[in-house]
């Protein structure tokens, strides 16, 4: 707060600066968005929320793979939603997931199980093969996680 307040007084513009970081998108970034948030899935009766990015919405939009970041926090939006990831298939063809959940439940399991780490709230874990075949596994996961006891 202190540095903020430090910075204005020099004349930093905090609504300028809020407008740059946070209302600034590419065209391709907003409409990857649109592509992907139109086909966004449940399970769990709607605790468990997934989307998923493709190398052909990467194509179409223009957008690259690091402008679907945030994109699976808008899933936590969702009311009743508990937990949520995105897959997003990479030029390699391994699929990325990004995995978020609200307390008390630990994602880091559910990404260590792949390979992958991060934070009880946020991880991540990358997969090999199918699109489909990925985030079947992953929904399994998932889906054991929120019917135990946390």
């Amino acid at each position: 707060m202190r540095t903020a307040a430090t910075l204005i007084d020099r004349g930093a513009q905090p609504d300028v600066l809020y407008s740059f970081v946070h209302e600034q998108r590419s065209l391709g970034k907003v409409l990857l968005t649109g592509r992907v948030l139109s086909r966004t899935q449940t399970d769990c009766d709607g605790r468990l929320v997934w989307i998923y990015a493709d190398t052909d919405d990467l194509k179409t939009t223009n957008a690259g793979p690091t402008e679907t970041e945030g994109l699976v926090n808008q899933c936590l939006t969702i009311a009743g939603s508990e937990a949520a990831f995105i897959a997003i298939q990479l030029p390699t063809a391994q699929i990325k997931f990004s995995l978020r959940c609200r307390p008390p439940y630990n994602v880091a399991a559910v990404a260590e199980r792949f390979g992958g780490g991060g934070h009880q709230l946020a991880a991540g874990a990358t997969l090999s093969g199918s699109m489909t075949i990925a985030i079947e596994r992953v929904v399994g996961e998932f889906r054991h996680m929120l019917t135990q006891e946390p």
